[in-house]
């Protein structure tokens, strides 16, 4: 199976949230039993600093804005996406 990729903005503006996001992220793939569907890797910064905490999906979607609740609905459904073989919802979930 391919792996859903979520990279997540290690700036120095979103570092102080990916901080918490990321071990609640890998904690809840695990426990979700979805670690070995997803990818979660750290990124330098996506220059959208006023608008973090970023995350970038493997299809080059920046969501903008995320909490960890949201990030885990986005992260589920992108997971779902693969497994299926259709479009995320998350392309249309963009926060501006």
């Amino acid at each position: 199976m391919a792996r859903c990729r979520i990279e997540l903005c290690w700036g120095r503006i979103c570092a102080k949230h990916t901080r918490t996001l990321e071990p609640r992220l890998r904690g809840w793939l695990r426990d979700a039993r979805l670690a070995d569907a997803v990818e979660v890797v750290a990124s330098g910064c996506f220059d959208r600093c006023e608008q973090g905490p970023n995350v970038r999906l493997d299809d080059a979607t920046i969501v903008h804005g995320v909490d960890f609740d949201r990030l885990r609905r986005i992260v589920a459904d992108a997971a779902a996406a693969q497994v299926e073989g259709r479009p995320g919802r998350h392309q249309r979930e963009r926060k501006r």
